[in-house]
């Protein structure tokens, strides 16, 4: 644990020092983007209904039973408070906002999030258009049921929730998908995990793809597979940011990786 923190510190420092300037960026796809959405001061509706949501579950004090079958959670077969979960484990206002205005910008209807927890990000996902589809996946029971309520308080239908072990479930699901616009990593955070599903779900890309992956910086080999994978000649621009890490596949675009504050 100490060396996952000297390491978080050690990143976030190198990022600062390599931080990409704006007029360092040449693409015009990026720039557009970054004005619809970090730059922008634009607030959306849906922000207050989350954010009231995100209050119910911060000070929720239930016990859950607490079997986690990712690598980010250090605590297997015990219970805890919804409220602790949600402290450690949910995105940030911050970061959920930003990926609600990139889904938003980019028009991505075609959804996937592995790492449901307790249904934050995905009420992100699910909330710029109703029209949209999120596959959002799972393996904790108890923390499916919290998400399932929450889904329903914000009367999101456009959810798809796949309880089970991920690796069987995504397995499934693809079959079943000809491409898909948006891909949120967020489940089990190893090297071997990452890059599997990296490579599971890359075969349905499109021009217009997103995969952004969390935590990028949690731990030395999450770092390793993001380096791994921002330098792969599949994906075009790529982009680290203090905790998350975008790929994009856009054709036309030369290969460029980008560290930003966003």
């Amino acid at each position: 644990m100490i060396r996952d923190l000297f390491h978080q510190i050690f990143w976030k420092v190198k990022h600062y020092l390599k931080k990409t300037t704006r007029k360092d960026i040449k693409s015009t796809f990026l720039s557009d983007l970054l004005d619809a959405t970090i730059n922008s001061p634009t607030s959306f509706y849906a922000f207050d209904k989350i954010n009231a949501q995100r209050q119910n579950l911060a000070q929720n004090r239930s016990l859950v039973d607490e079997i986690d079958f990712g690598q980010k959670s250090r605590l297997k077969n015990k219970q805890r408070t919804v409220n602790s979960i949600y402290k450690s484990s949910s995105i940030s206002t911050k970061n959920g906002e930003l990926l609600f205005k990139i889904i938003n910008h980019l028009k991505s209807q075609s959804i996937i999030e592995l790492g449901t927890c307790l249904g934050v990000s995905t009420m992100y996902f699910a909330s710029p258009n109703k029209q949209n589809k999120v596959y959002t996946f799972e393996g904790n029971t108890a923390r499916s049921k919290i998400a399932r309520n929450t889904f329903k308080q914000l009367k999101l239908q456009n959810i798809e929730l796949l309880e089970g072990d991920i690796d069987i479930t995504l397995s499934s699901k693809i079959q079943e998908l000809e491409t898909i616009d948006f891909v949120f990593f967020d489940a089990n955070h190893s090297y071997e995990a990452t890059l599997k599903y990296y490579e599971l779900l890359k075969p349905l890309h499109n021009a217009n793809t997103l995969f952004v992956f969390d935590d990028i910086y949690w731990s030395t080999g999450m770092t390793q597979a993001w380096n791994e994978i921002n330098s792969d000649k599949t994906n075009t621009i790529t982009i680290s940011s203090s905790s998350m890490g975008f790929v994009f596949f856009k054709q036309n675009e030369h290969k460029k990786h980008y560290y930003l504050k966003m």
